[in-house]
This record gives C-alpha cells, sequence and structure tokens, in this order.
C-alpha cells in the first residue's frame, strides 16, 4: 500500500476515534434516547440576558436555568414586566417564562428571584434596553470579503491561550488539531493589514464557547450561545472588535450554527427535556446525502438519518422542530445583531436543519433588519440541488428563503477551470456551463464564491504552487459574479492539503504569534513570491471596488474554445474583458468575435499585464490572463 495513503486513512480514524474516546461517561448518555436527569451543580443563567424597545420581535422567552427552581416561588422586581406566560418541563432546573417588550417600555434592569421552601433562593437579571438602533450594511457584490480562523490568525494575548477550568488545555501549533491561540486581541492588532489589503467585509468562523475536550479550536460546537470563549477573549473584547470593524467601514459576518451544538453545551448535559434533540436508539450519525430532501425516491429511513443523524459524537442534532430550540435559536441570532453590530450571518451547515425552521428563522431576522445579509453554506454536489435553497426559487415547491447562498457549486467549476483539461463538460467548459444554469436563482449576484476555504486544500496548494494559474484563479474570482471571499493567507501563498476538513491548511499565519521568525504581516519581511501575490491581490480588489462594472456590471460569456473563457463585465461608461488561457498552446484573439462587449476601435488597458492592447488580431500565449479595460477618452489605464 502507499505510504501516503496509509497514514492518511490511520490519520482519519484517529480524526474520529479520539473524540469518542475522549468524551466524559457522563456525557453519553444521550447519544440513546435522552433521558433528562437534572445536574446537582448548575451555573445559574437567563437567556438571553436581555432584550430591547422597538423589537418587532417583541415578545421574548427567558429561559431561566438554575438548580431546582421549577418549584420555586418566583418575584420579579421591579413590578411593570407583563408576564405571559411560567412554564416548566421535566427538568427541575428549567423555567421558561415569556414576556411582552413594548416600543414604549422603560429601560431597566428586572430581578427574577425564585425563593425555595428551605430558605435558599437565587436571583438572576434581565435587562430591559432600548430602542434598538443597530442599521446593518448589506453585504453585496461590491463587497470583497475575508475568512479568518481566529485560532490561527495573530496571537494578541498569549495570557488567554489556557484558560483555568476549561476542558482542552493544550497549546500545540505544530498538530493543525489543537489550539494555537490565536484571539480577538491579536485579530484587532492585524486591522491595518486588512484595511490594507482593500477587504470590505470580514467573517470570523465561530468564535462563541467551544469548552470541549478536543478540537475546540474551530468553534463549531457551542457549548454556550452567549458567551464568546474566553480563550478568544470576551464578550467586551468581540464589541470592541465589531466596533473598531464599523470605524473603518468594515462589515462584520458571524458564523452561525443552527443544525448541532457541543456534546458538552449545559443544554446538553443538562437537558430541558428529551426532546431537545434528536436521537436513536444506539448513536446514529448523518448521513450527509442532501439529495434526500428533494429525491422524488428518497426511503423514508435515509430522509430520517439525514434530518436526525448527529453530525459528529461530540456535535448532538438539535431538534429544531421543538418550540423552545426554535424559539431559543431565533432570539439568540437577533441578540447578536443588535448586541453586537453584525452586518451578515453565514449559516453552517444550513440544509440540515428542517427548511420550514430556517425559514421562520430567516423571516424572524428580516423583519427586524431588512438589510441584513444572510448566506447558507451549502456544500452539495450539484447545481438543482444548491438551488433547491435558494430564495423564492419557483422551480421547486419547497419555497426556501435563503437571501443567498455559499456557491459550492461555482467553486468547484472555478477548480476544474484551473487544474483540469478543457473538454466540453470539464476545464472552464464546467465554469461556463455552471454560470449558464443561473437561471435556476432568484439572485446568483449575492452568492458568495471562493477559491478555497478553512474546509477545502489551500488554492496555492491545489495549484501546485504555480503563480500563473494563482493568478488567473484570483483574476476570475474578482471578476466574475458573486460576492468574493479569500480566506486567510491566501494572499501571500499559504499552504496546505489534506485532512477530511482540509485540516492540513488550517496553518497559522507567519508573523501572528510574537515568536516567529518573520511576519508575513510586513512587506519587507515577505519573500519575493508572497509580496508579489499580495500586491497582484490588493490591486484587483480596489480595481473592483472602484469599477461597478466589475462587481454589479452585465456578464456576457463566450463558449470556450478548447481551453480559452472569453467573458465581459459592462457598465454604464465602463467596459471589461476577460480572457484566460487555459491550453497548453497559444490562442488568436480576434476581437471581431466578441464585439457584443468590446464594441468601439478602441484599444485597451490590460491591468494583469500592465499594457496597451490595440484592437486587432493577436495571440494569447498559454497559462495566461488577461484583465482589459475598454480606454474610453476619461479613463485610461
Amino acid at each position: 500500500m502507499d505510504k501516503q495513503l496509509l497514514v492518511f486513512l490511520i490519520s482519519s480514524v484517529f480524526f474520529f476515534v479520539e473524540p469518542i474516546c475522549a468524551q466524559r461517561a457522563d456525557s453519553l448518555r444521550v447519544y440513546k434516547k435522552p433521558v433528562v436527569q437534572p445536574l446537582d451543580t448548575v451555573n445559574p443563567g437567563v437567556y438571553p440576558p436581555s432584550w430591547w424597545t422597538g423589537m418587532e420581535y417583541d415578545t421574548v422567552e427567558l429561559m431561566f436555568h438554575a438548580k431546582k427552581i421549577k418549584t420555586s416561588n418566583l418575584i420579579v422586581e421591579p413590578e411593570g414586566l407583563q408576564i405571559l406566560s411560567d412554564d416548566t418541563t421535566e427538568n427541575a432546573n428549567y423555567r421558561f417564562i415569556r414576556c411582552h417588550i413594548p416600543a414604549d417600555f422603560s429601560s431597566r434592569v428586572y430581578h427574577f428571584t425564585f425563593e425555595n421552601g428551605n430558605g435558599t433562593s437565587v436571583t438572576l437579571d434581565f435587562e430591559v434596553l432600548g430602542p434598538k438602533k443597530h442599521r446593518p450594511r448589506s453585504i453585496d457584490g461590491g463587497d470583497v470579503m475575508y475568512l479568518i480562523m481566529p485560532d490561527r490568525f495573530a496571537n494578541g494575548n498569549p495570557k488567554n491561550d489556557i484558560v483555568a477550568g476549561m476542558k482542552e488545555v493544550t497549546i500545540d501549533r505544530s498538530d493543525v488539531f489543537k489550539r494555537h491561540g490565536g484571539d480577538l486581541s491579536g485579530l484587532i492588532s492585524r486591522m491595518d493589514y486588512l484595511q490594507d489589503l482593500g477587504v470590505s467585509a470580514i467573517w470570523l468562523n465561530p468564535v462563541l464557547e467551544n469548552d470541549q475536550f478536543l478540537t475546540s479550536y474551530h468553534g463549531y460546537a457551542i457549548t454556550d450561545h452567549y458567551k464568546i470563549d474566553p480563550r478568544f477573549g470576551s464578550n467586551k473584547d468581540y464589541l470592541k472588535w465589531t466596533n473598531e470593524c464599523r470605524s473603518r467601514g468594515i462589515k462584520v459576518v458571524k458564523d452561525m450554527i443552527l443544525n448541532h451544538c457541543g456534546s458538552e453545551h449545559f443544554l446538553i448535559r443538562d437537558l430541558p427535556s428529551k426532546e431537545w434533540v434528536h436521537a436513536f436508539d444506539e448513536y446514529t450519525k448523518c448521513n450527509f446525502r442532501t439529495p434526500v430532501l428533494m429525491d422524488p425516491y428518497a426511503a423514508k429511513t435515509d430522509i430520517d438519518r439525514f434530518q436526525r443523524g448527529w453530525f459528529d459524537v461530540h456535535m448532538p442534532d438539535l431538534n429544531q422542530q421543538h418550540p423552545r430550540v426554535s424559539t431559543f435559536l431565533i432570539q439568540h441570532a437577533l441578540w447578536w445583531i443588535e448586541h453586537a453590530g453584525i452586518d451578515a450571518y453565514r449559516v453552517d451547515t444550513y440544509p440540515y436543519p428542517y427548511l420550514d425552521f430556517t425559514n421562520s428563522w430567516n423571516e424572524a431576522i428580516l423583519r427586524d433588519y431588512p438589510s441584513f445579509s444572510i448566506f447558507g453554506e451549502t456544500w452539495v454536489n450539484a447545481p438543482a440541488i444548491q438551488a433547491y435553497f435558494s430564495e423564492k426559487n419557483h422551480s421547486f415547491p419547497a419555497g426556501s428563503n435563503a437571501p443567498a447562498l455559499t456557491d459550492f457549486q461555482t467553486h468547484f467549476a472555478l477548480l476544474s477551470a484551473l487544474t483540469e483539461p478543457p473538454t466540453w463538460t470539464s476545464g472552464v467548459s464546467q465554469l461556463y456551463l455552471t454560470l449558464a444554469q443561473d437561471f435556476i436563482y432568484n439572485a446568483p449576484e449575492k452568492h458568495v464564491v471562493f477559491l478555497d476555504n478553512h474546509d477545502k486544500n489551500r488554492i496555492w496548494s491545489t495549484l501546485e504552487q504555480d503563480m500563473d494559474r494563482w493568478k488567473m484563479g484570483m483574476t476570475l474570482l474578482m471578476t466574475i459574479r458573486g460576492i468574493p471571499c479569500i480566506y486567510y493567507g491566501s494572499e501571500i501563498l499559504l499552504e496546505g492539503v489534506g485532512g477530511m476538513y482540509g485540516e492540513q491548511g488550517r496553518v497559522s499565519f507567519p508573523g501572528g504569534w510574537p515568536s516567529d521568525s518573520r511576519s508575513a504581516f510586513q512587506p519587507d519581511e515577505r519573500t519575493h513570491l508572497e509580496q508579489e501575490a499580495f500586491t497582484f491581490l490588493q490591486y484587483l480588489i480596489n480595481l473592483r471596488r472602484n469599477y461597478p462594472a466589475l462587481s454589479h456590471g452585465k456578464l456576457t460569456q463566450f463558449i470556450p474554445q478548447e481551453g480559452l473563457y472569453v467573458y465581459g463585465r459592462t457598465g454604464e461608461n465602463q467596459q471589461f474583458i476577460i480572457l484566460v488561457n487555459t491550453s497548453d498552446r497559444p490562442k488568436r484573439i480576434d476581437p471581431d468575435q466578441y464585439q457584443e462587449v468590446w464594441d468601439t476601435p478602441s484599444p485597451a488597458f490590460d491591468h494583469i499585464s500592465k499594457s496597451r492592447v490595440d484592437r486587432g488580431v493577436y495571440f494569447l500565449d498559454p497559462g495566461s490572463t488577461q484583465l482589459l479595460q475598454i480606454e474610453k477618452a476619461s479613463s485610461a489605464g
């Protein structure tokens, strides 16, 4: 057996077995049909901790969690808060109290005291704030998004690398499955770098508490929906970062997980009710087969396993059809928007929760924040399956209302264009065919397009360190329809291939740690290739942001010819033509064939070579790219 294959197989088994072995034995009880066994030790809390006046969502269900409060006498001080209901479940540690908060209500703190007959009591505070003030800034094609894995970007506060009492206490930057120590303080310290690059929106992988035993760095196994993980910082640190973004005109994208949470979440360790999570008689993993939702021939058992199976052994599947679970997730999303000034949510594993729930979740958000942006992650394998989740698509009866998606179909097509030999259906033809199917979407220009991300191999490695191909890919990314997203470090050619979810690409940014031998944040410490890549991408970003035709203009594509792909972006007084030759032979370019996008005798300026191109027949070298701007009297290159 090939040695590399053997190592991969062994590491894959280890990746899935290690979390199972490491979980606390008493959390294994939720793998079977849940049984509510209230914990004796509970950290008291109220969720959400506050709300605002002036919200369309003006009736809030407060979840109180404290030891044995089910039969406690409730006293609310001061008076005046309108309580609509006070409910309990089979778990004695919970109370669910619904309150109405009208627009004209006064801001104040309400003390909820739960008194037991033995003279003990616990008081939990809920604050009414107001009125709501946040006005999200919509994210559209004019933006360039930058995806950051916070644990791997920059460590600004080494003191919070290891936090006493948390379950994972290892820092090891040589291991992609261990924490590296990046945090919000480090991110804040590098905002000048990001602004200099030119990005206008930043998407962070989740930063909420992930108090799991292993692989807690990635953030997708939440253990507290209202608390920033202390190894990243505090809620105040997060507000400091979002305020810093706002002051620089940079929009904030928060990663949202609706399908599952961490097995060490207090809601799992101390289940409010057995219906809170899905569970089979034995631990059952999701089959990850999204097509069962629209397959007219799908077996009910396959649908059931897709919708109710767990994402992983340490990620229980939440039951969004339970009204309290649904309410909890909706309120949590609204709270963070107003509390931190969020502009957009990227929704993880969008197809996995029930569609009627995600529709309700979207509606609740857009009712209060009409300009808010939502991108659903749809990692599926066909355009029609992806479009099933697209907003108001008339082709499907399901009626999904997702405003936008993370466009994996265009991602796959871009990789095919850059790495596969051109045929009728592969190479640049796959990109052409994928974009030709945009009719199945209501608004394809809202989709997020990307070359790599935290779940995929890094593009520089995928392209085998070929700078011409890398420049071709970045040119395509910055000039096709949609909202381009850059994975942190792609601008300096970070490498990484391998892992079940691209883990080998989740490397530390050089210079983000005081002990690093050099800092790629600084131009004079980058290698020649790193600086060439940074300067090239920085130029493309600014070009896209300064010329609306490249971000919002009409897209006209021509049928690829043996590896040559040509398309135009045209807007008011702006005309661009993009030519990519993915073949290994020179290609004859006759502008008369592209009169729809080069309709004047004017020459063009090539933003790649920084040279003038006369309107006449010429040859385009193999593996080369041109980004031509038709010269007007007022816009010479």
